[in-house]
């Protein structure tokens, strides 16, 4: 085989890889057309924010602006309204809640499920949990609704403020490995780990 089609075969590879790539986006945020606000006043009032947890400390030490940013989404929305309690998703979730009632998010409204550790465990945790507002950033969003969807939980979600690009980058390529790994999932109908302990109403007040 000579050089040029060699190369040849290593183009059409990448712009095949390329477009399945683009495929599998364009698939995911369809499911969440409609269903994504990024404006309090805009989005319905539903009983219950699901708070999908993110790491509290960024690898340098200092606070996680994804994180951050999902705790100041949940606050905005139960202090206007739009929620009336909040459940933390996260297989660690004691810290975000600590942070909720720090800021002054009566401890009565603040509800953990321990069992979140990936975001397909925390959506299969909703399937009989009634209507229900995802909080995250609108990347994560758009696949939590996606599995949302598939799982039959009636969900919409609200974006948190996005983290600069430059400091976004690594995180937006794990979500696309993300987004792969869940498609060959629900391909295969591979269930979570912890769905059964999930499922069954681990929310702790």
């Amino acid at each position: 085989m000579t050089c040029r089609r060699k190369w040849g075969w290593v183009l059409l590879v990448i712009t095949l890889a390329c477009a399945s790539w683009a495929m599998v986006d364009a698939h995911i945020r369809a499911a969440s057309t409609g269903r994504i606000y990024a404006d309090t006043a805009a989005i319905p009032a539903r009983p219950t924010g699901i708070l999908l947890g993110a790491p509290r400390l960024a690898r340098n030490g200092s606070q996680n602006s994804y994180y951050r940013f999902r705790v100041d989404a949940a606050e905005q929305l139960f202090r206007q309204g739009k929620i009336t309690h909040i459940v933390v998703s996260d297989d660690d979730p004691e810290p975000i809640r600590r942070d909720l009632l720090a800021r002054g998010i009566p401890a009565n409204r603040v509800s953990t499920d321990q069992y979140g550790a990936r975001t397909i465990q925390s959506i299969t945790a909703l399937r009989d949990a009634g209507p229900v507002t995802l909080i995250s950033q609108h990347f994560h969003n758009q696949r939590a609704l996606y599995l949302a969807r598939h799982y039959g939980v009636d969900a919409i979600a609200f974006d948190a403020r996005e983290v600069e690009k430059y400091f976004g980058v690594k995180t937006r390529a794990r979500e696309q490995l993300a987004r792969l790994r869940m498609l060959l999932e629900l391909a295969f109908d591979k269930p979570p780990a912890s769905t059964q302990q999930g499922a069954a109403g681990t929310f702790h007040g």
